[in-house]
This record gives C-alpha cells, sequence and structure tokens, in this order.
C-alpha cells in the first residue's frame, strides 16, 4: 500500500509539472496577442527592434514574420504590403502609413541626390506619390538599412517608381546596399538609357 500511495504521489507531480508547464506556455500566448506581437494564427510580427527583442529564443527579423509554435497555419498578408504615402523627405526616403502607423522607407537603388536638381525632382515625387496608396515591395536580402529603416520599392499602379526614377535621370542605379536581387538587368539598361537620352542628372554629362 505504501509503495502504490508512492507511486500515485509521483504520479500526481509529474501531472502537476506538466500542468504548470502548459499553463506557462498558454499564459505566454495570450500576454503575445495582448502585446500584438502574436496573431491568432500563430505568426509573430515585429514592427521594430525593440518589438523584436521582446520574444525570446526567436531568430527574430525586424518587420518580418516568423512561423510560430502552433501546427496547421497559415501566414496572413502581410501587414507592410500596401500604404499611403504621408511624405516625400527626399529622393530616396519617403514616410508611409500602414494600419495607423507612420514608417520612414528607404527606396532601395536610389540615391539621396543633392542641389537644386534633386529639390525639383522631389518636388515631382510629391506631385505623384503624396497620399497615394501604393504597395511596398521589400528587399527579398534585407529588409532594413544602416539606420533602421525598411527598404522596398514603390509599387504605383503596377510600376515599379523606383525603375522609373532611374529611367526618367532622377537618380543613378545605386548599389550602396547592394545590386537589386530582382530588377538588376532592368536597373542597368533603365540607367544606360537615361545617360544615351541625356535627361535628369545625365543632362549636363
Amino acid at each position: 500500500m505504501k509503495m502504490r500511495r508512492g507511486r500515485t504521489k509521483s504520479r500526481g507531480r509529474g501531472y502537476a509539472g506538466r500542468q504548470s508547464g502548459a499553463g506557462r506556455k498558454a499564459l505566454l500566448v495570450v500576454l503575445l496577442l495582448s502585446c500584438g506581437l502574436l496573431t491568432a494564427s500563430g505568426i509573430y510580427y515585429y514592427h521594430s527592434p525593440e518589438d523584436a527583442k521582446a520574444v525570446v529564443g526567436k531568430a527574430a527579423v525586424v518587420g518580418e514574420r516568423i512561423k510560430g509554435d502552433l501546427p496547421g497555419t497559415e501566414a496572413p498578408a502581410d501587414p507592410f504590403t500596401v500604404g499611403r504615402v504621408t511624405n516625400v523627405i527626399s529622393l530616396n526616403e519617403v514616410e508611409m502609413e500602414f494600419g495607423g502607423r507612420r514608417h520612414r522607407i528607404s527606396l532601395l537603388n536610389i540615391s539621396k541626390g543633392g542641389g537644386q536638381t534633386a529639390d525639383a525632382f522631389t518636388g515631382k515625387m510629391r506631385s505623384k506619390l503624396l497620399n497615394t496608396q501604393v504597395r511596398l515591395e521589400p528587399n527579398v536580402q534585407e529588409g532594413f538599412d544602416a539606420t533602421g529603416r525598411r527598404m522596398g520599392y514603390l509599387i504605383v499602379e503596377g510600376e515599379n517608381y523606383n525603375l522609373e526614377m532611374v529611367k526618367e535621370g532622377f537618380s543613378a542605379y545605386d548599389t550602396t546596399n547592394g545590386r537589386s536581387a530582382s530588377y538588376d538587368m532592368q536597373f542597368r539598361m533603365a540607367e544606360a538609357d537615361a545617360r544615351a537620352r541625356k535627361v535628369g542628372i545625365w543632362t549636363a554629362k
């Protein structure tokens, strides 16, 4: 009888331990849901470096989705896919609003430029982009630049606006953050064409 009671007690402790572990995991899920870091489908979102640090043990990538622990779930739409341009800061930087939050976006393969020419081009960008809904196509190699800005291509009415800027001579094909993984040939051809037509920054060259 003593042995049976001992075994029963041992099983009770093991069961209680498992229940305690499950309870802690459930509490963690509730906390993540309340913080907006985990969706009901088990996908983690990181909107900033601070958010990424909040989830321990995950190979966090800022602004990207990482599959959670819940089995059999599908990734929802990227919350940064479509947004509204709220400001044009420079030739290679705009501000966009996604879900009520504003983020600075670095335009991939576009140089910042400077002087009156850059100011004139920036003015044309404002007339084209301000308060316009556009799609942000992220860089497949690196999501953020050295200053923490999200990098990407602006897709306006189905066209890659970054590529159009190079075609119109607003900017050279800038490879500071590496060559375009998706549009390298198109950018090189666009710059060559702009040079040949002597438009934009190539006018006096």
